[in-house]
């Protein structure tokens, strides 16, 4: 059903892992899409004190329309993450594959546009 060599996630059951590579210190915060089987998102924050990992919380908190403490991250010093999405609800778990799903296919979506991307997914 998913093509694995393009996803970013895995789901795991019990939660959902998120393989994301981040960009601190951008103009904006952006999901740029999914290249080499990972989510790449820009935030503005420099990766200082924790800041840009709590803006990337935030960020996909936003985008994927759950709570902040949903997510968890692994790899907090380096650029490539992996967000442990957990505490999901089916209907949660299902939006949020097809939302990663359709950014495989080179979409990218800004955290000001939830309203309008969550529509088209």
């Amino acid at each position: 059903m998913h093509n694995r060599t393009l996803s970013c996630y895995e789901d795991k059951g019990a939660c959902l892992l998120i393989h994301i590579h981040l960009q601190p210190g951008a103009k904006k915060n952006i999901c740029v899409g999914v290249s080499h089987s990972v989510l790449k998102i820009k935030v503005k924050s420099p990766p200082i004190n924790d800041r840009a990992n709590k803006e990337l919380i935030a960020t996909l908190s936003t985008l994927l329309d759950i709570h902040q403490q949903s997510i968890s991250l692994k790899g907090e010093r380096s650029r490539y993450k992996t967000a442990i999405i957990s505490h999901l609800l089916p209907e949660q778990r299902k939006k949020i594959i097809l939302f990663l799903d359709n950014l495989s296919q080179n979409h990218s979506v800004e955290p000001s546009e939830k309203s309008q991307s969550r529509a088209e997914y």
